[in-house]
């Protein structure tokens, strides 16, 4: 069998929870044209045959995850067909010492780990899942490399799935309630010049993109420019910076964890760079903020939203409450329904208009900007196959001034036990190559005394 070729083509059971459909219209709010690549190492083998029949069921579930991606007529209509196509299951052995170099949930490069996915799925027969088991003979453990079409849905729709998946692979039923494929279809926008000025101004990113070539000259020069850092903070940690945030709050005032970890880290950047931060982008879900339709808690698609906050006042820039208000306060607006449907309105009509001329968005901060995308609330090692408090999850890619946020995995000592680093989380972000180890040394400095040595990552020394 050549090396590209899959071990185990898997397809749904039937019926499937879509039935005798075809077709799934996709709203331009789904029209992510990107693939999703996250690797779940388990500490021993995973068995072929028990693994393709929770994927048998799992895709019975999630029926549009076996289904082509198309683009039809005139206004391009966008849809996936429901074909019940094979997914892919690649299997390959591996002789390495280490599953992954460094003990972070964001690494440098997990390719060798995932299915080949660089294709173009449009209108083509191409799977929009991908599975890759590599077994490691010299420790015994399993890595499960998951490319999935961000068409299928955002990380909570992965998230479910995958779990879905490790509960079926241990005869267990789903922890999720039936997903809903009810898509809803924004309406155009308002044309009135006043509204249209006002949502194009907190939606840049998606205002403006790229075409391929564009495209990979920012990236190139964002990855040539900028150093990845990389942290982890303990509960204790985590708990002292809220505290810190608390401190100059105003009576009755509160923020959340994440709210005080994102004021601390803009801090960090203006700390370092010539540019203090004064906005603050956040990625919200925007799932359940309703009743109404568009906010449907069990959507298997993409139910994302991205915040600006107000520009942070110059003398405010060093202030943790200050900056958590700032922040605080745009998740608010952002999950006041009214504000919202019409936010995805615009943001669904330029996703659209973007996806139809085979371009890009560019989700990078500006200049005095930091952008937050957190997983916070996500527990990836709940996919743990039967293994818990012994899975790890690892993905990669950063952006210059983006921090993503994860739950930190455990760590097996040298003696084979395991530490659960319960509360802890890993920080990650790109920042210019200078100022790189003047953030490590902030951090250090910050919490030098307390114990805590290992909350810094040695700085990655590879450009990608």
């Amino acid at each position: 069998m050549p090396l590209d070729s899959p071990k185990l083509l898997v397809t749904p059971s039937l019926p499937t929870a879509l039935g005798t459909r075809e077709r799934l219209e996709i709203p331009g709010s789904d029209l992510l044209v990107l693939f999703v690549h996250n690797v779940h190492v388990l500490p021993d083998a995973i068995k072929e045959d028990k693994f393709c029949d929770a994927l048998v069921a799992t895709l019975a579930v999630y029926p549009h995850a076996a289904g082509r991606l198309k683009r039809e007529g005139d206004n391009n209509d966008w849809h996936i067909a429901l074909t019940n196509s094979p997914v892919p299951v690649f299997v390959s052995v591996c002789d390495d010492d280490a599953v992954v170099p460094e003990d972070r949930v964001v690494q440098d490069d997990n390719s060798r780990l995932l299915p080949h996915s660089r294709v173009v799925v449009t209108n083509a027969d191409e799977p929009l899942l991908r599975f890759k088991i590599t077994n490691f003979r010299r420790t015994g453990e399993t890595a499960l490399g998951i490319s999935w079409h961000h068409v299928l849905g955002d990380a909570y729709a992965l998230l479910c799935f995958t779990h879905t998946l490790s509960s079926f692979y241990q005869g267990l039923p789903s922890p999720y309630p039936q997903p809903t494929f009810a898509k809803h279809f924004f309406s155009p926008p308002p044309i009135d010049p006043a509204t249209v000025s006002t949502f194009e101004a907190i939606m840049p990113h998606l205002v403006n993109d790229y075409d391929r070539v564009g495209l990979i000259e920012k990236l190139t020069k964002m990855l040539e420019e900028t150093e990845q850092v990389h942290l982890r903070f303990s509960k204790s940690q985590l708990e002292e910076i809220r505290d810190r945030v608390h401190q100059d709050a105003v009576d009755g005032e509160t923020f959340s964890r994440q709210d005080c970890l994102t004021a601390y880290l803009v801090t960090v950047l203006t700390r370092v760079l010539d540019v203090p931060v004064q906005r603050v982008i956040t990625v919200l879900n925007y799932r359940n903020i309703s009743d109404r339709p568009f906010a449907h808690s069990n959507l298997a698609g993409n139910s994302i939203s991205v915040t600006f906050s107000s520009i942070i006042a110059a003398d405010d820039v060093l202030s943790l409450s200050a900056i958590a208000r700032a922040v605080r306060a745009s998740i608010t607006r952002a999950r006041d329904p009214e504000f919202e449907e019409m936010w995805m309105t615009f943001a669904s009509y330029y996703m659209k208009r973007t996806a139809d001329a085979d371009r890009s968005p560019w989700y990078g901060p500006d200049e005095g900007e930091a952008n937050v995308n957190s997983n916070y609330g996500f527990d990836w090692n709940a996919a743990h196959f039967g293994f818990p408090g012994r899975a790890r999850f690892y993905t990669a890619f950063l952006l210059d001034r983006q921090f993503r946020v994860f739950r930190a995995n455990p760590t097996k000592l040298k003696d084979g036990t395991w530490v659960s680093n319960e509360g802890a989380v890993d920080v990650a972000f790109r920042i210019w190559r200078e100022a790189a180890e003047k953030a490590a040394d902030v951090v250090r400095a910050d919490f030098g005394g307390d114990g805590h040595d290992s909350v810094i990552f040695p700085t990655s020394t590879r450009p990608s």
